[in-house]
């Protein structure tokens, strides 16, 4: 039923705070993909998966024995799944739209009985020729749990053990589950690892992930999916819980997924049904209201709020347990890499600037300087009275690399050093320095050219230690000081002075900048100029992470390109934290400008 799938979208709508940014999006992408021309919703086969489930009985807990009745987020995904459907012309039917479903939800969901329904389900129901369903998991052990599970719930319906069997396979040294099909096909469900060698020539019809955090080697998955290519209703169904090895199949999926959910509707490609459960990335471990993000079920008490409240207190104290709660029960991926801006957001925020509007007033900079061949950023944060800020930048690279840097990141350098805006700080949005590497000394008279020509009081500037001493030297001797910094041992607290030039951490030093700059761009408190695409540009390419602390930093190595202007402007927000500390004291009534500082 077509209500299966809005009556779960009127519950997001209506209940925001309930669901994370991912699951949103997906919804979102749902409500426009249904009211396509092209695609019609059949519900036959979600209606039939319905009463084929009640075969099932629970195995365990207080509805051990009762048969399995699909909730409402169960009956979501069914129908999206086997009821949104395209008109292939070359089979002269109407196919499955989706290939792949990828659904990371928290523990204690049934998962596990979910997708041996759907396993059964594809082996004898779904009208393949010789089906051929496999299980891949993290190590051969944990395929065949899953593999069990499905065995163990067949076991309890007569109807399903009069259709399926059960036999052990000497060559694989496996069980399988094998049926016949209306063509005398033989089809057949077995399990596999996801740690040995992959194989070619695979031509399964369903490939089952599970506890995809635990597979390493990709390939083994990646095989399975295109040896699906002979198949007409390909499906590769994805269900996991978060984990904390790294580089594993559950990162990487995360990591594409949130990339296609942000877009405003699917692509031609773009086949997978990702319902991705767990708490933001800005949400605070201990904050238990936001749990129900990564635990859709627990206001039916799977699991209950007790239970983990309980696991969370007895691993406060042992940082590896501490980040197995993260990862099982909050379905956090620790260490693992995500897009954390809305580029709808930041659009929000591009205006035309005139130098009106930044002429003669207060700022705090920040900049990012650059290897020998990367872009260089310097950004000024400048202060209005309304509580928004005007961000100016510009980016510097050195001549011998123009062209090859052009190339690779499928930009025109050249064409931002001349936008021909109302002025020449938003025309010149890329200035280019001689020779091979970026001459710092342009960085500095980009600050002198706002301070002199257009009186602009710098309060603070802050920079990255690293390769910055012949920059701060520079900025020294043309009338920028470095601060004084204090520390007071007793109270372990630094006091800084009022010099201009203030070097931040960098990492996790970021995070209360990175989490601020989200915020601004949702506020629209930022005000930046439509000609500056590379703002944009290194925004979206930015990717963020966080730690068992909850700390984010930016993932430099995972960020799909420059990310410069992004770290030009963190590091401004971080010298308007610590201008705020000195502007801000009304016992300093000189310097006191707290008009300025109202975030």
């Amino acid at each position: 039923m077509l209500s299966w799938i809005t009556d779960y979208l009127d519950k997001v709508s209506r209940n925001p705070s309930k669901f994370n940014k991912n699951i949103k999006n997906q919804c979102r992408l749902i409500k426009e993909l249904i009211n396509r021309k092209d695609i019609e919703y059949k519900e036959a086969d979600p209606i039939a998966f319905e009463k084929f489930c009640h075969y099932f009985t629970h195995q365990k807990g207080d509805w051990a024995g009762q048969p399995f009745v699909p909730d409402d987020l169960q009956r979501f995904i069914i129908a999206c799944v086997l009821g949104i459907k395209y008109y292939d012309k070359k089979y002269n039917q109407w196919l499955r739209y989706f290939r792949q479903a990828h659904i990371f939800v928290a523990r204690k969901w049934g998962k596990s009985f979910l997708i041996s329904a759907f396993a059964l389900w594809f082996l004898g129901f779904d009208k393949e020729n010789g089906a051929e369903v496999k299980i891949v998991a993290g190590s051969k052990e944990q395929s065949s749990r899953l593999f069990k599970t499905v065995k163990a719930s067949l076991k309890t319906s007569k109807m399903l053990m009069s259709f399926f069997k059960i036999r052990y396979n000497k060559d694989s040294c496996a069980e399988e589950i094998y049926c016949i099909d209306k063509n005398n096909m033989e089809c057949i469900f077995t399990y596999t690892s996801g740690r040995g060698k992959y194989a070619d020539g695979d031509n399964n019809s369903t490939v089952i992930a599970d506890e995809i955090h635990q597979i390493t080697n990709v390939e083994v998955f990646d095989s399975k999916i295109t040896g699906q290519g002979a198949r007409k209703q390909p499906m590769a169904f994805v269900i996991s819980t978060a984990g904390i090895t790294p580089n594993s199949l559950y990162e990487r999926l995360y990591e594409s997924n949130s990339i296609f959910l942000e877009k405003k509707k699917y692509g031609e490609n773009d086949r997978v049904f990702a319902l991705m459960f767990g708490i933001d990335i800005e949400d605070e471990i201990e904050d238990d209201t936001k749990w129900i993000k990564a635990n859709p079920s627990l206001e039916e008490g799977r699991p209950t709020i007790q239970y983990l409240k309980q696991q969370l207190n007895n691993s406060k104290d042992d940082p590896i347990a501490l980040a197995s709660f993260i990862a099982k029960h909050l379905n956090r991926q620790i260490g693992a890499v995500m897009s954390y801006y809305s580029m709808p957001e930041i659009n929000k925020c591009l205006t035309n600037i005139t130098k009106d509007k930044f002429y003669d007033t207060y700022a705090t900079g920040g900049v990012d300087l650059a290897s020998t061949m990367d872009l260089c950023n310097a950004t000024a944060k400048i202060l209005l009275e309304d509580g928004k800020s005007i961000i100016l930048q510009a980016y510097f690279i050195a001549q011998d690399c123009l062209e090859r840097n052009s190339k690779n990141d499928k930009q025109d350098y050249q064409r931002f050093t001349c936008l021909k805006t109302e002025n020449d700080i938003t025309s010149r949005l890329v200035i280019i320095t001689q020779g091979a590497t970026v001459d710092y000394h342009y960085v500095t008279q980009w600050f002198v050219n706002l301070r002199d020509e257009y009186k602009i009081n710098f309060l603070k500037i802050g920079y990255d230690k690293a390769m910055a001493n012949y920059w701060v030297a520079d900025m020294v001797e043309n009338g920028f000081a470095h601060e004084k910094v204090t520390f007071d041992k007793d109270n372990r607290v630094e006091s800084r002075d009022f010099g201009i030039l203030t070097p931040c951490y960098q990492g996790i030093g970021l995070d209360p900048a990175i989490r601020i700059t989200k915020g601004l761009f949702e506020l629209q408190k930022y005000i930046i100029d439509k000609s500056n695409v590379l703002l944009r540009y290194c925004f979206w390419n930015v990717k963020v992470t966080s730690n068992n602390d909850n700390k984010l930093s930016v993932s430099k190595a995972k960020s799909t390109g420059h990310i410069d202007g992004c770290i030009g402007i963190f590091n401004s927000e971080i010298a308007y934290i610590r201008a705020k500390e000195l502007y801000c004291n009304e016992n300093d009534y000189d310097n006191y400008i707290p008009e300025y500082f109202k975030i």
